[in-house]
């Protein structure tokens, strides 16, 4: 929303846009974990444009972190969806 004044003049216009990245990514994880945890997280992302993607998603770790199954998966996101 835009708002302009002149004197005693007042004027507005507004227009929805989208302010966002081309792919959001979301996910949920625990702010803390305890030796011997399992966690499964789960992650959203999202296609903003008006064109289907595809890329390939990869879960990296490090530390005494491991993983359990597969860490990469191909994924296919269509137009303004998730």
């Amino acid at each position: 929303m835009a708002v302009a004044h002149a004197g005693n003049r007042f004027g507005s216009a507004e227009k929805t846009m989208k302010i966002a990245d081309p792919v959001v990514i979301s996910t949920a994880l625990p702010r803390f974990m305890s030796p011997g945890d399992s966690i499964e997280i789960p992650v959203t992302l999202s296609n903003t444009t008006s064109q289907a993607i595809s890329g390939t998603a990869i879960i990296k770790v490090s530390g005494p972190i491991t993983t359990n199954g597969a860490v990469e998966q191909t994924v296919n996101i269509g137009a303004n969806s998730e």
